[in-house]
């Protein structure tokens, strides 16, 4: 028996961003979650990005559910320190513009230090966890500079392996936020397209189901437009063009700015139709400042007749029956069914790295003479290199895919024990309705009426008693 509702419809912030241009400079709001666990009473939860420091109060929401304005309810800034997972392309096609992305890299890492819990992760052929969630950007900072550009770009494998980090290091209602930056495509160091073990529509789905708000960032031109873009609109995140490594501090700013400046706002009303009948609920609600305003939709579907749950209802005190009679009612109350909570599920297991593979270096030649030999022995050792890094990938996806297996029986042993416990709840309700049923037939049968003038014991007043 389920024992929550939620649904929700939202629509991405997708921007690209000319040179100079800055991210975000205008009023924005997005509807991020609707739950309906305590109806009748609903809650909202929305994020809003005010260009400078405000606090929104309820003055500044309209709120409509199905077109029925809610003129009543509360409004709560919650305060939750983000978790960010910075993952950085490091594939060879990044040589020439390396230092300029540490630089940006290194000032995102500052700039949020102290109001996030940040994670750096980095991709090629392989991809590798640098530091995991802290607060301390020193072992951050440290990673960003020790890049080395090599190989091809698993982008796909890179993109699901941070996302599992953030489910695996954040809370369930902590803020996932995963900041990537590609200069190409998902190919191999070779040039030809799949390299990644993942799929695109795996990582939609990862996305979706984490709660994980992907901010993508492309540099350059030679793009995968669609995959970045879609990306971007299942996560309810956000895509940044770069054309050049001039734009990326610009672009970093503009991120960090975003971060910095959004505010999550609670909302709680009581719904205007209490009724249980599984029904679905649309929602509008429309956030204003400063004369700009942003709107978002959604729906929750309403609990069914048989999840009605709370205390039994009071019955009035007995009163006299017409015709004379004195009416006797029995009112033995009502049961509630116990809540059995639900079944806490078996985490994933995470994705570790086999280790970084550092490629054979080349040589140079002292003397002209021996440039032709120097050059052969180079072609040999870049061979010698492309296959030790096809061996390291392959390597490291066979143990990516012995922890994919692991994580399918724990998804597996989850879903079996979510089953039993719904079971088990749903055995209680049926035990308890059936319980009520018999206990309104009893009171059914305890309402007697007798005539006026019989005392308790049914027997009659005689004025021969006294004789």
């Amino acid at each position: 028996m389920s024992r929550w509702f939620l649904v929700l419809v939202a629509t991405p912030l997708i921007l690209a961003l000319a040179a100079g241009a800055q991210a975000g400079q205008g009023f924005s709001s997005s509807l991020e979650g609707i739950s309906a666990l305590d109806f009748p009473k609903i809650s909202l939860t929305v994020r809003v990005f005010t260009p400078e420091p405000v606090t929104l109060t309820a003055d500044d929401f309209l709120l409509q559910e199905r077109q029925t304005p809610i003129t009543s309810f509360s409004v709560e800034l919650t305060r939750q320190e983000p978790f960010v997972a910075l993952l950085l392309d490091r594939s060879s096609s990044m040589e020439p513009v390396i230092g300029q992305v540490r630089e940006a890299a290194a000032a995102f890492t500052q700039a949020i230090a102290g109001r996030a819990r940040l994670a750096l992760l980095t991709f090629a052929s392989d991809i590798d966890l640098v530091q995991d969630f802290t607060r301390d950007p020193a072992p951050v900072l440290a990673g960003i500079k020790a890049m080395r550009p090599w190989g091809g770009t698993a982008l796909y494998d890179g993109i699901f392996r941070a996302a599992e980090q953030l489910r695996n290091g954040a809370g369930r209602d902590d803020q996932k936020v995963l900041v990537v930056l590609t200069d190409g495509k998902d190919e191999s160091p070779q040039g030809k397209p799949g390299f990644s073990i993942k799929k695109p529509q795996e990582l939609f789905e990862h996305v979706r189901r984490t709660g994980v708000r992907v901010i993508a960032v492309g540099l350059g031109t030679n793009l995968d437009l669609p995959f970045l873009t879609a990306l971007a609109s299942e996560s309810r995140g956000t895509f940044l063009k770069a054309p050049t490594a001039d734009q990326l501090a610009g672009t970093f700013q503009a991120i960090t700015r975003r971060l910095l400046l959004e505010r999550r706002y609670r909302l709680v009303y009581q719904t205007p139709d209490p009724r249980r009948d599984g029904t679905r609920r649309d929602l509008q609600i429309i956030s204003r400042c400063k004369g700009q305003q942003d709107q978002g939709t959604g729906f929750y579907l309403a609990p069914g007749p048989d999840q009605a749950t709370g205390p039994a209802t009071a019955r009035p005190p007995a009163t006299g029956g017409s015709g004379g009679t004195l009416r006797h009612d029995l009112s033995l109350g009502r049961l509630t069914s116990p809540d059995l909570g639900s079944a806490t599920p078996i985490g994933h297991l995470g994705h570790a790295s086999l280790g970084t593979y550092t490629p054979i270096a080349t040589l140079t030649a002292d003397h002209p003479a021996a440039q032709p030999g120097i050059e052969a022995a180079n072609r040999a050792i870049a061979e010698t290199n492309r296959t030790n890094q096809e061996l390291f990938r392959r390597n490291q996806a066979a143990f990516d895919r012995q922890m994919d297996a692991v994580n399918q029986v724990i998804d597996r042993t989850n879903a079996s024990t979510q089953a039993a416990q719904e079971a088990a709840q749903q055995a209680a309700d049926e035990g308890t309705a059936a319980a009520n049923e018999a206990l309104e037939e009893a009171e059914q049968a305890g309402k007697i009426d007798l005539p006026a003038g019989l005392d308790d014991d049914g027997a009659g007043d005689s004025d021969d008693e006294d004789d």
